[in-house]
């Protein structure tokens, strides 16, 4: 969406979405391919097959870790804790006992 400065000036191109769309497309992002349908097709494939731990834990971040990232971000933006720029998210990632980093 293009942004017009006071004189009718196009600005910069800036995204400007309520708390619920931000929300919503953090859900997205979380449930897309590069998230819990990314780890979903992994987790079809090896199905009755054994798993190498890195399977595992793709598996474990695509699609647990997702699910709970996005719910903590959309729970904080929602909230008002923060301007969704994923602080609370990074902090929780960084700081899970025994998951390996998610990112």
């Amino acid at each position: 969406m293009e942004v017009l400065d006071r004189e009718g000036e196009k600005g910069k191109s800036v995204e400007l979405l309520s708390p619920t769309m931000q929300g919503l497309k953090i859900l997205a992002k979380s449930a897309g391919i590069e998230g819990m349908i990314g780890g979903q097709v992994l987790d079809i494939e090896k199905t009755g097959q054994p798993l190498t731990e890195e399977e595992l834990f793709f598996i474990y971040r695509k699609k647990t870790a997702a699910l709970l990232s996005a719910s903590l971000e959309i729970g904080a933006l929602l909230g008002g804790q923060f301007g969704g720029t994923g602080e609370l998210v990074s902090l929780w990632r960084e700081n899970r006992p025994g998951f390996p980093d998610s990112r």
